[in-house]
């Protein structure tokens, strides 16, 4: 884990061109907590390719939620919401 960004897979980016207009996002996380946090977007690098990484506010998220190496996040944009994503953590 990434202890500043978190990086989005290219495959998640697909098709969901809402997610490209966006600087800003909140994550909710399982306890219904709001993160605010900010879009970033590469157009490729040689170690993570191109992409979207999740950087100011992830710190916040992941210490806020006691992430730990290991953990799983898993991403879902939540319906009717364009920049609202539900996040479910699967703890090692």
């Amino acid at each position: 884990m990434d202890e500043f960004m978190q990086y989005v897979p290219v495959k998640f980016m697909r098709g969901r061109n809402e997610l490209a207009q966006k600087s800003e996002l909140l994550l909710k996380d399982p306890k219904g907590q709001s993160w605010p946090v900010h879009l970033l977007y590469s157009k490729g690098s040689v170690k993570y390719g191109s992409g979207m990484r999740i950087g100011n506010g992830w710190l916040q998220f992941a210490r806020g939620n006691k992430l730990k190496i290991g953990d799983k996040c898993v991403f879902r944009l939540e319906n009717g919401e364009e920049n609202v994503m539900q996040v479910q953590i699967l703890r090692k």
